[in-house]
């Protein structure tokens, strides 16, 4: 995969949770992205699920573009600045003693007041995974994060089952002050019918350059 070497340490009785434990392996500078995919096996007359793993950090590419008029139905677009952060403090805390990295973004010093980030990692014990960590915090820190949600035809393409939480997309919409044209990950599926038996379709996304 990343041909990179991950020292963790994992004690019994913390009961880490093994999502948590995913996210941590994965949410470092070329760390490996990874899914859950749950199908119906008719064979086995149950739902299986599959975990795989890519070691692009942002997302499987896939020639997918929707459309706002055309192949989607909605748009809502949200600016979340909760995690603004001009000084980020990544604290270790996995070996005999703990370690820590602090990452600084000057500019953003000299025009926010001080926005302050500090976040433990109770497994990590290297001080360059740390230092990884702060500079992905710094750098995700540095703007107000975009994520769209949209309503998609189910019966046009891609369709349903064409793409899957963690691809890499293209939107393409325009609408008040709201004008989307670039690479965006998928991060969330939805699938709904009411009494009518009438389908929605739905997916949220962020843009690409938020987990590079």
């Amino acid at each position: 995969m990343t041909t990179l070497t991950r020292d963790r340490t994992y004690l019994k009785g913390d009961r880490h949770r093994v999502g948590t434990l995913l996210v941590d392996l994965a949410e470092v500078q070329s760390g490996v992205s990874f899914r859950f995919t749950h199908a119906w096996n008719g064979s086995e007359d149950a739902i299986a699920t599959t975990w795989s793993i890519d070691s692009d950090p942002i997302g499987r590419q896939t020639d997918h573009v929707f459309r706002l008029d055309s192949n989607a139905t909605r748009l809502v677009v949200t600016g979340d600045g909760s995690a603004l952060s001009n000084r980020y403090e990544a604290i270790g805390r996995g070996g005999d003693f703990v370690r820590t990295s602090v990452q600084s973004n000057a500019s953003m010093l000299t025009t926010h007041p001080l926005l302050q980030t500090s976040r433990e990692f109770p497994t990590v014990r290297l001080q360059a995974t740390l230092d990884a960590k702060a500079e992905l915090g710094i750098a995700r820190g540095r703007a107000a994060v975009q994520s769209i949600s949209m309503g998609i035809h189910p019966d046009r393409s891609p369709g349903f089952g064409g793409w899957s939480p963690g691809d890499r997309v293209t939107f393409a919409a325009e609408i008040g002050m709201a004008v989307l044209e670039g690479s965006y990950r998928l991060t969330q599926r939805t699938y709904a019918i009411n009494e009518s038996n009438v389908e929605a379709v739905g997916l949220a996304a962020v843009a690409v350059e938020v987990l590079a």
